[in-house]
C-alpha cells in the first residue's frame, strides 16, 4: 500500500519538500492507517509530521478512550500531537444543524486554525491530511445524486483543495483495513458508524454492498468516474466565469442581478452553472440542489414580475428583464422600500447605505431603483433595458430624496452653473400642471438631481474623474407600458 499511496501523492502534487504535513487523527482504521504510511514516506517526500486528534464531546467514556489511544499511538511513534476538545452540542444548536454536520464543521474549523497557528510558528507551507478513502469517495457520490447534483457533486471528494489532501482515496476501506491487520495495528472503533439513522451510513452499509454484488469493482469504477468529472469541471469553471461575465448587470455583497435574456440565450448547461455561481456569490451553495436551479432557470423565461424561496434565505425575483438573486434582504440590509399610495413618499436614503444595497421606491407607475456602485462605463445593453440614469457622486453630500415637487426646487440646466426653478422648468418643457405634482424627483435637498424620466441635472454626468456614482434606474408597471 505504500508504494501505492506515494505514487497517487506525486500524481496529485499533494506535497512539497519542507511542507508542514498535519494529519488528522481520530484513531479509527483509516486515519491510524494514514498516520504510518505518511510516518514511513516523511524522509522520502521531505515534510514534518505532525496529528491532531479533536475530541467532540459527543461519545462520553468512548471519546475519551479514543483520545487516550491517540495520545500513547503518537508518543510511540515518536509523532507530536495536538489535542482539542470542542461541544459540538452546543454548536449545532446555536447553528441549526445535525450532529454530523455540526461535528464537521467544528472539526474543520479546528484543523483550519491549528494550521494557521504552525504556518505562523514554523514559517512554512502547511497540508491538513485526511484519511478518506475510495469508500467514502463512493458513499460522497451516491449521496450527492441522491439529493439532486451536476458535476462539481459527481467529483465527489476532491483528492487535493483548501489546503487539504487526500493520500488514501486511491485505496478502499477493506485494503486499509488488511493493511492494518498486516502490520498487526489496532485501532478503535466509533459505534455512531453503525447507526443507520444517518443517510451516509445507510448508504455504506445498504447500498455500497449491492453495488458489488453487480460488479465487484463498482467502489474503484465511481472513484474513476469522480476523477473524470473532476478534470470536465476544470474546463467547465473557464467556460462559466466567461459566461457569468456577459450576463450579470451588477452585484454587491448580498444582491446579484442578472440579464434573463442573455441568460435563456446560453446553453443550458451553461445556464446552470451560471445559476450556480450567481447564488454562491451570496450565499453557500451547499444546500442548493438541481431542483433549485431548474426553478431558477424556469423562471428567467417568464415575463412580468415573480418570485422564488430558495435556501439560505436567499429570494429568486424576476422583474421586467432582470433576475436578482438577493440574500435576507429584511435582516441584512439597509434597503428601505416605500409606497407612496396615498400620493407621498418623501424617502431618504444615505449614500453609504446605499454602497451596501440597492433601494426600491413604488410610485404611481412604476417603481424607482437606486444603488451606489464604483464608477464604470455603462454597457450598452444597460442603456436600453429601461430608463437608465449614472449620476457622479461627487456631487452629492451624503443623502438623496425620491419625491415630488416642494416649494423652492431647482435645476441646474447648463454647465456654467445656471439654475432654473423646477417649476419654470416644467412650464419650458410643457408638463401639465396636474402632471407636475406626481412626477418623481431625485433630490439633495432643494438640489433636482434628476426628473425621473425627463431629465438629468448638469454637472451630474460621470466623468473620468468620478469615483462612484449612483445609479437611479425606473421600471414602468406593466399595466401603465400596456397603455
Amino acid at each position: 500500500m505504500r508504494d501505492i499511496v506515494l505514487s497517487y501523492m506525486n500524481k496529485m502534487h499533494m506535497v512539497d519538500p519542507g511542507d508542514v504535513v498535519l494529519v488528522g487523527c481520530s484513531g479509527g482504521a483509516d486515519s491510524v492507517c494514514l498516520l504510518l504510511i505518511l510516518q514511513e514516506l516523511q524522509k522520502e517526500l521531505d515534510y514534518a509530521l505532525c496529528a491532531i486528534h479533536v475530541h467532540h464531546g459527543l461519545r462520553g467514556e468512548a471519546a475519551d478512550a479514543d483520545e487516550e489511544f491517540c495520545k500513547e499511538l503518537c508518543s510511540r511513534l515518536g509523532i507530536d500531537l495536538i489535542t482539542t476538545r470542542v461541544d459540538v452540542n452546543r454548536l449545532r444548536e446555536s447553528l441549526k444543524v445535525g450532529v454530523e454536520e455540526g461535528a464537521r464543521i467544528a472539526r474543520h474549523a479546528i484543523l483550519n486554525e491549528e494550521a494557521k497557528r504552525l504556518r505562523e510558528r514554523t514559517g512554512r507551507p502547511v497540508k491538513i491530511a485526511l484519511a478518506h478513502h475510495e469508500d467514502d469517495q463512493a458513499e460522497t457520490v451516491l449521496f450527492h445524486m441522491a439529493r439532486g447534483t451536476d458535476i462539481r457533486g459527481m467529483r465527489g471528494i476532491l483528492p487535493v483543495s483548501d489546503g487539504k489532501i487526500r493520500p488514501l482515496l486511491c485505496v478502499g476501506k477493506q485494503d486499509i483495513l488488511d493493511e492494518m491487520r498486516r502490520r498487526g495495528q489496532s485501532w478503535c472503533e466509533d459505534a455512531s458508524n453503525g447507526d443507520t439513522a444517518y443517510a451516509r451510513n445507510r448508504l455504506r452499509q445498504n447500498v455500497l454492498p449491492e453495488l458489488c454484488e453487480v460488479n465487484a469493482k463498482a467502489i474503484r469504477h465511481i472513484g474513476i468516474l469522480a476523477e473524470e468529472m473532476a478534470e470536465t469541471e476544470d474546463y467547465l469553471q473557464q467556460q462559466t466565469k466567461e459566461a457569468y461575465a456577459a450576463v450579470c448587470l451588477r452585484e454587491t455583497e448580498n444582491r446579484t442581478e442578472l440579464d434573463a435574456a442573455r441568460l435563456n440565450e446560453l446553453p443550458r448547461v451553461l445556464g446552470r452553472r451560471v445559476l450556480y455561481e450567481a447564488f454562491g456569490r451570496v450565499a453557500p451553495v451547499k444546500d442548493l440542489t438541481c431542483g433549485h436551479v431548474e426553478d431558477m432557470l424556469w423562471l428567467t423565461g417568464k415575463e412580468g414580475t415573480k418570485y422564488l424561496d430558495l435556501p439560505h434565505e436567499v429570494k429568486g425575483m424576476l422583474s421586467y428583464g432582470t433576475f436578482c438573486l438577493e440574500k435576507n434582504r429584511e435582516e441584512t440590509s439597509p434597503v428601505r422600500e416605500v409606497s407612496d399610495e396615498a400620493g407621498e413618499m418623501p424617502a431618504v436614503f444615505f449614500l453609504k447605505d446605499l454602497e451596501k444595497a440597492p433601494a426600491s421606491v413604488h410610485t404611481e407607475g412604476g417603481t424607482v431603483r437606486l444603488w451606489v456602485e464604483k464608477a464604470r462605463v455603462p454597457k450598452e445593453e444597460e442603456f436600453k433595458k429601461n430608463f437608465t440614469k449614472y449620476l457622479n457622486c461627487d456631487m452629492i453630500k451624503d443623502s438623496v430624496a425620491v419625491r415630488t415637487m416642494e416649494a423652492g426646487d431647482r435645476i441646474r440646466v447648463r454647465e456654467d452653473g445656471s439654475h432654473q426653478s423646477l417649476r419654470q422648468f416644467f412650464i419650458n418643457t410643457k408638463v401639465a400642471r396636474q402632471a407636475r405634482e406626481k412626477t418623481v424627483l431625485v433630490a439633495a435637498g432643494n438640489e433636482i438631481l434628476l426628473v425621473v424620466g425627463m431629465r438629468q441635472a448638469a454637472g451630474t454626468f460621470i466623468t473620468e474623474h468620478t469615483q462612484k456614482m449612483l445609479v437611479v434606474e425606473y421600471v414602468a408597471d406593466a399595466t401603465r407600458e400596456e397603455k
